[in-house]
């Protein structure tokens, strides 16, 4: 399947992208210091379940976090099976190097998942999907995502908030946000801070929202993750405007260090 226009970053058939986001991953993973919210890994283990715990990863890219969650502690304890998602397979693991718990499927997030897949799942994870998200509005998204979810199965949702730069007054990375929006008409993530309030809208419940700066000390290895992404949306997009942006990012990070941050937030909540 090739990658459709509302994708922000456009086709991307690169292996480095493999590797930045593994980078990503454990940068995510140490921020919150798990792969599932304790909320959603001590409710399921109060219940008594029939069966596995399964387990959806939409928009799994090269499947490292479905791989650790299906070799993680919580596996150990529990029967686990992981279904993988993402537009494409082009970044699927080789099928000798897959865990044997965890398939791989082929799905777009703006159409109904396939009837097998609705209604089974005790947790959906999604992570990152901004540049997919169309028109500000994850609302659809939120939609289908919830059609895989049994009752009272648990979404957990991570974005960066790329509207909402920390960076000092005047700083070019405050234009960040633009570079999205100009990137792909129509595009941004103001929707970001606000995703515990749509779940709210949505009907879930047990609703939890964090959002996270990195540690001081962890900054510079995020910086580096936000910079090869930036990168990547400039050179996939091709945009004279967008390549402005970047120029004046490139001459401030060139005198003074990249200057801009953004917070990571994550939003959990029970299907009703």
């Amino acid at each position: 399947m090739s990658t459709p226009d509302y994708y922000v970053w456009g086709h991307q058939n690169d292996r480095l992208e493999s590797q930045r986001l593994t980078h990503q991953h454990f940068l995510c993973k140490n921020l919150f210091n798990t792969l599932l919210q304790p909320s959603v890994t001590s409710d399921l283990e109060s219940r008594t379940l029939a069966g596995p715990i399964r387990i959806a990863d939409v928009a799994c890219g090269n499947g490292i976090w479905a791989h650790e969650v299906a070799n993680s502690e919580f596996a150990e304890k529990h029967n686990l099976e992981v279904t993988a998602f993402d537009l494409t397979d082009e970044l699927f693991p080789p099928k000798d190097e897959r865990c044997e718990n965890v398939s791989y499927t082929m799905w777009d997030m703006y159409g109904a998942p396939a009837e097998k897949y609705q209604g089974v799942f005790d947790i959906v994870n999604v992570r990152l999907i901004f540049g997919a998200v169309k028109s500000n509005n994850p609302r659809p998204v939120l939609e289908n995502l919830l059609k895989l979810l049994k009752p009272n199965g648990w979404l957990q949702w991570c974005e960066f908030d790329f509207d909402n730069p920390v960076a000092p007054e005047g700083s070019a990375y405050n234009m960040v946000g633009e570079m999205f929006k100009i990137a792909r008409g129509g595009h941004g993530n103001g929707w970001v801070p606000q995703l515990g309030q749509i779940f709210q809208e949505a009907g879930m419940n047990e609703i939890e929202f964090a959002s996270r700066m990195p540690k001081n000390e962890m900054m510079r290895y995020w910086k580096d993750n936000w910079y090869i992404g930036l990168g990547n949306l400039v050179r996939v997009v091709k945009n004279e405007q967008v390549d402005q942006l970047w120029d004046a990012c490139e001459v401030e990070r060139s005198e003074k260090g990249m200057r801009g941050a953004w917070r990571t937030v994550m939003a959990v909540g029970k299907k009703s």
